[in-house]
């Protein structure tokens, strides 16, 4: 929250510096020299235009902060449920297990979290099928959906989740930005497709999106608790 009130709080600060520029600019320039009076609102005009492209990045803290604040639903509707849950992680790399483990009693609903990047540890830890592997790639539907069933099934909890994707630099077989979500719920699996924009985010920003997405994914599919839970 405190980094979400300083990133207002620099969006008030650009736009004051940007307006005071603009009038002063009109003052000074306006009755000497119209010409150059246009010139000089013109660079203002792209100089606002890059201040506010740069607050609109997100640092890698804001996508923690969003994401911690979904790990706490979760944590409190798996804990309310008594449902347990196991992650696989490749592109993440270990982020979505950190997340969901984020507030106290996460021991409670985590069973387990493990990276498998590589194809030979998708296999061997996972069971995902060598024939998925090289006919649809790592980066496929039918694999994230497998590492889900799969880590569900190895931790023995309740639910699984997974992340697998191309988070960059590129090369020339990737697509860099291109990532598969999955949850499985006992033997039913949900699973999407997510296109990141590398040029935008970045592979930090990638990944940490596809931890915000994974998270959603699994609110998604959540049973929210009723009325009735609480008498």
């Amino acid at each position: 929250m405190r980094n979400k009130k300083m990133k207002v709080q620099n969006r008030w600060r650009n736009a004051a510096m940007i307006f005071a520029g603009m009038l002063t600019g009109s003052y000074l320039l306006g009755f000497f020299h119209p010409p150059a009076a246009v010139q000089a609102m013109t660079a203002v005009m792209l100089m606002a235009a890059w201040l506010l492209s740069q607050d609109s990045r997100r640092s890698v803290s804001d996508y923690w902060s969003d994401s911690s604040e979904l790990a706490a639903i979760i944590h409190d509707r798996l804990i309310h449920h008594g449902c347990s849950v196991a992650a696989a992680e490749s592109i993440t790399g270990g982020l979505l297990s950190g997340t969901l483990l984020t507030h106290g009693g996460s021991s409670a609903f985590l069973k387990e979290g493990v990276v498998t990047y590589c194809d030979a540890a998708k296999e061997q830890r996972l069971g995902v099928s060598p024939f998925i592997l090289r006919t649809c790639s790592a980066v496929s539907r039918q694999c994230a959906e497998s590492m889900a069933l799969g880590v569900r099934r190895y931790a023995g909890a309740d639910i699984g989740l997974s992340t697998t994707g191309y988070a960059g630099p590129a090369t020339a077989s990737e697509e860099v930005g291109l990532v598969y979500v999955a949850v499985a719920i006992g033997e039913q699996v949900f699973a999407e497709e997510k296109r990141y924009d590398y040029k935008k985010l970045g592979r930090d920003g990638i990944r940490w999106s596809v931890v915000h997405d994974a998270l959603l994914l699994l609110l998604e599919h959540l049973p929210v608790p009723s009325a009735s839970d609480h008498n």
